[in-house]
């Protein structure tokens, strides 16, 4: 899960994905992370908000910190989700030629009118609202599709 500073979306999008691969038993098979295109500053905890409206719903992401995205990234994790253009930009600019594939927008898994998660670190709570439900529509169609049919268990380890 990849945002601009790693403190508001992408720490949420890491706390749901967590959430939404233990509510179907996929947790210990899936390792899940997120980090900033230009974290700083590094080591920061989730925005208070973010970290409000996901325990409100019962994901708790207060111990999570923030980090830079590293090279190394590409080769840890089989995908690469990002929350917005600029951020696709960012990624496809340093990953590798042959990560490529690996790397979609979030709301590429959703029927939401747009592609883009609104960054709501300027606005107020109710901008985070909407971010969480963006995202957690997006990825749990994200775990339907590439999880389905307990694919983990044929070799296909995420």
């Amino acid at each position: 899960m990849v945002c601009h500073a790693n403190i508001c979306r992408s720490p949420m999008a890491e706390g749901i994905l967590k959430h939404l691969l233990a509510e179907r038993g996929l947790d210990n098979a899936v390792r899940v992370d997120s980090a900033g295109t230009h974290a700083g500053p590094l080591s920061s905890r989730p925005d208070a908000r973010a970290q409000r409206v996901c325990l409100a719903r019962g994901i708790n992401i207060a111990k999570l910190k923030s980090r830079e995205i590293k090279l190394v990234d590409f080769q840890r994790f089989n995908y690469i989700l990002v929350m917005d253009d600029k951020n696709l930009e960012s990624i496809k600019a340093m990953c590798p030629d042959s990560s490529h594939n690996s790397i979609s927008r979030v709301l590429d898994y959703s029927d939401a009118e747009t592609t883009e998660v609104p960054d709501p670190y300027y606005g107020n709570e109710a901008g985070f609202e909407r971010v969480f439900e963006l995202m957690y529509e997006a990825l749990s169609r994200f775990v339907d599709r590439e999880f389905a049919d307990n694919k983990l268990n044929n070799g296909n380890r995420p």
